[in-house]
């Protein structure tokens, strides 16, 4: 639809609206006329009520009768008109008591048929026993009409409990109709002028718009859907100035035309270098996945080593405690061969104090024995009376032979006992020299251990350093080939989108 139809649409629219409206405000207005025409009915009746309700007021104070009440309200009432309008009377068993025509005051009078089917009468009572007023609408001749045309009237009532009685009024509400036609056409008037003003409004508005424009908005959207569909070759059609929002399209068009190009070349550029930084990206995992199982093999060597080495340090450490406590025992060891040389040398002066008191022993055997000698010399010169003391002086001879012979056999035996702790006392000497070579000697292993427990214990936390800064490393390779792993996946991706942009660019048809 063009834009002329389009506002033409809108404009009525706006009139259909302005109608609709109108006609709302219409059936309000004569809403209102009729509430105002009920309210005048209200206000006559309400008149009507006060007449008898003061003379209730006598009835019930003893100065009238009920008959003198009623009949002087009724005199009073009886006077109240206004125009072709009068005020009716009438008792709930439908009695006329007072009506502009005097022919029908004191009749039964029912009246006359409602649209509902039912007698006025009928409508009273039923609706007043329900509300405090009725209203109805009939259709009745005017007064003095001599064509007897029945027009519409409202007719409304009111009860005064007391009496029971029905009071009420009617007007005619012909005029309504009539001053409804006239705001009608008073409407429809305006109506057209505003129709007409606005079909004025609107064509000098389309055709503005169309000049802001530089055409027609339906070829404008023709326009737009072609260059979003990709179609940035075609000829944008102007009529309108360079302001126009065609004229604008076109330039844009233009623009876009080059920036598709300069995107296509740079799309291109980018798949072929991201496609590099793919292979590279590539060849980079590779290596690094190997550097990566490198390390963790070097890892492993390395806790190897370090096992290795924390084994010699508990075997060197324990060298050493074994080094040490042989050092203990070769001092002790010492030790007892110096208290054995001493002891041999107390066995080899022993010996030698045993030689010289045998010495003695052996002289004083000697001795005896030579004693002895005499002593059989001198009772064999005693003859018989030596014999018992030459006997005495063998045996004490045969002791003293028998006491060298004992002596010179404890002297060979001492003899060679003094040999034997003498050559046991060089051995003993030799061992308690050998003994101290061998402290020393266990004093200066024990010192090398040491020394190699120390170094064991300072290699075992190098070779922990080293095993750190091997695991840190191994980190290190690790979070490098995943983040050279995204780098890869991250090209490959851009290298997806860039294939993607190239497609998605091919889409725009540049001639």
């Amino acid at each position: 639809m063009k834009l002329r139809h389009r506002i033409l649409a809108i404009v009525a629219s706006a009139l259909a609206g302005v109608v609709l409206i109108s006609l709302v405000g219409l059936q309000a207005l004569r809403q209102n006329m009729r509430e105002g025409r009920e309210e005048q009915i209200i206000k006559i009746a309400q008149l009507c009520l006060g007449v008898m309700e003061h003379y209730h007021q006598l009835e019930a104070s003893g100065a009238l009768t009920r008959e003198q009440a009623q009949a002087k309200a009724i005199e009073a009432i009886s006077g109240l008109r206004h125009g072709d309008d009068y005020v009716f009377v009438r008792t709930t068993d439908n009695r006329m008591l007072v009506h502009a025509d005097p022919k029908r005051v004191g009749q039964i009078d029912k009246g006359s048929p409602t649209a509902d089917g039912r007698l006025t009468s009928e409508v009273y009572v039923q609706e007043l026993a329900k509300s405090d007023r009725v209203f109805i609408d009939s259709f009745v001749a005017r007064p003095g009409d001599p064509s007897h045309v029945p027009v519409a009237k409202l007719l409304g009532a009111m009860r005064f409990a007391p009496w029971d009685w029905v009071v009420g009024s009617g007007v005619f509400i012909d005029d309504l109709d009539a001053a409804f036609r006239s705001y009608a056409l008073r409407f429809l008037a305006i109506g057209g002028v505003v129709f007409a003003v606005l079909a004025m409004l609107g064509t000098l508005l389309a055709r503005s718009i169309q000049r802001q424009l530089g055409g027609d908005p339906q070829y404008a959207a023709e326009v737009v859907n072609r260059i979003a569909a990709g179609d940035l070759g075609q000829t944008v059609q102007v009529d309108g100035p360079d302001a126009s929002l065609l004229a604008s399209m076109q330039r844009m068009q233009e623009g876009l035309r080059g920036i598709v190009r300069r995107v296509r070349e740079g799309s291109e550029s980018i798949q072929q270098a991201t496609a590099e930084v793919a292979n590279g990206n590539l060849d980079l995992s590779n290596r690094t996945e190997q550097a990566a199982a490198s390390l963790e093999q070097t890892s492993a060597s390395m806790q190897q080593l370090a096992e290795t080495v924390r084994h010699s340090a508990g075997a060197a450490q324990q060298a050493k405690q074994m080094a040490l406590s042989a050092s203990e025992v070769a001092r002790e060891g010492g030790s007892v061969v110096t208290q054995v040389v001493a002891t041999m040398e107390e066995i080899s002066q022993s010996s030698r104090r045993i030689n010289e008191i045998i010495g003695v022993i052996d002289g004083i055997a000697f001795q005896t024995n030579i004693l002895a000698l005499n002593a059989a010399v001198e009772a064999a010169r005693a003859g018989e009376h030596g014999r018992g003391f030459a006997v005495v002086a063998g045996e004490v001879r045969t002791l003293a032979q028998r006491s060298a012979t004992a002596a010179r056999e404890i002297a060979g035996l001492i003899g060679n006992s003094t040999a034997s702790v003498d050559g046991g006392s060089v051995l003993v000497q030799r061992a308690g020299a050998t003994m101290h070579e061998i402290v020393s000697a266990v004093q200066g292993v024990s010192d090398i251990i040491a020394e190699i427990s120390a170094a064991t214990t300072q290699q075992n936390a190098s070779i922990a350093e080293v095993g750190t800064a091997i695991v840190h490393m191994d980190q290190m390779t690790q979070q490098n080939a995943a983040l050279v792993e995204e780098g890869a996946a991250a090209a490959a991706s851009l290298k997806d989108q860039a294939l993607s942009l190239n497609n998605a660019i091919g889409e725009f048809r540049l001639a």
